[in-house]
């Protein structure tokens, strides 16, 4: 079995448990179903990561996804939303090293 399909088969098992044990009222999924999309920023950057190392504009994008998630998941954090973001990405361009082209 391909690495890919066992990825794909685990995440459709943990989401269908999710769906599951959310219509049951076991749980509630909604904190998800709010942020799913933010995935589409992080797992790229995560396999760029582990790939390539530690770059630039994975870090960036990482940032981006990881403040995405805090402003959904603690909505306290919403204010301190582009303070944390502008700031953490000059940090980024401060500490790692540029890429030579």
């Amino acid at each position: 079995m391909k690495r890919k399909d066992l990825l794909l088969g685990s995440a459709l098992i943990f989401l269908g448990i999710g769906f599951f044990g959310d219509t049951l009222g076991t749980w509630r999924l909604d904190w998800f179903l709010e942020s799913w999309w933010v995935l589409f920023i992080l797992v790229p950057c995560l396999g760029s990561m582990k790939e390539n190392g530690l770059e630039r504009g994975n870090m960036i994008g990482f940032s981006v996804g990881v403040s995405l998630l805090l402003v959904v998941w603690f909505p306290a954090f919403q204010p301190y939303f582009v303070s944390y973001l502008l700031t953490a990405i000059g940090l980024i361009i401060f500490l790692v090293p540029a890429d030579e082209c």
